[in-house]
């Protein structure tokens, strides 16, 4: 499914299902900056409730841009439907952009002691570079946040998007964008 708006959440599409049940899983993709592309994959358990959602949808018109679906086969193992950092539990990862070049991921984790984050044996806090090159000056560094829970997620979110990261840290305002993925 295309065009779907940056605020659907997986329930959202799962109501637009005839049977929900019958979905074996649902997959947003993301574009390499962690962005939402607007797009996501419905695997259903049977090939017929498959066509019976595309037959139903195919055509729909839900707000003024056309809810674009399209039928296609199990695909080969080589989709990348995201990036590797998301890991198996999407709702939980956060993703913030604005920190400054110099910042290292030991800073950012110490950073935020007051939130819960995952406890396993990969690290909670990744950086995340989604270009090739090295960082030019002006540019910020985005990092990758593992949490406990769906809600200490957004509690985060709710918590430091659009706040200053250490006003003035080497002289400069480092405003980050934070968002939670599906």
């Amino acid at each position: 499914m295309s065009h779907i708006p940056f605020t659907a959440t997986k329930e959202d599409l799962l109501s637009l299902c005839p049977n929900p049940k019958a979905v074996k899983n649902l997959s947003f993709k993301y574009l390499r900056n962690f962005q939402f592309s607007g797009n996501c994959y419905l695997e259903f358990f049977t090939r017929k409730e498959a066509e019976n959602f595309y037959s139903k949808y195919k055509k729909s018109r839900p707000g003024v841009k056309s809810l674009f679906v399209k039928f296609i086969s199990p695909p080969g193992s080589n989709l990348k439907l995201s990036p590797v950092q998301i890991g198996p539990a999407p709702e939980k990862v956060v993703v913030a952009y604005g920190f400054p070049k110099s910042a290292k991921v030991e800073l950012i984790s110490s950073s935020f002691p007051e939130f819960e984050f995952v406890n396993t044996a990969a690290a909670p806090v990744l950086e995340y570079k989604y270009y090739d090159i090295d960082i030019k000056e002006g540019m910020k560094k985005t990092f990758i946040f593992h949490f406990a829970t769906q809600s200490e997620a957004h509690r985060f979110v709710r918590t430091y998007n659009q706040t200053y990261f250490m006003p003035k840290y080497n002289g400069k305002n480092n405003l980050l964008d934070i968002w939670n993925l599906m």
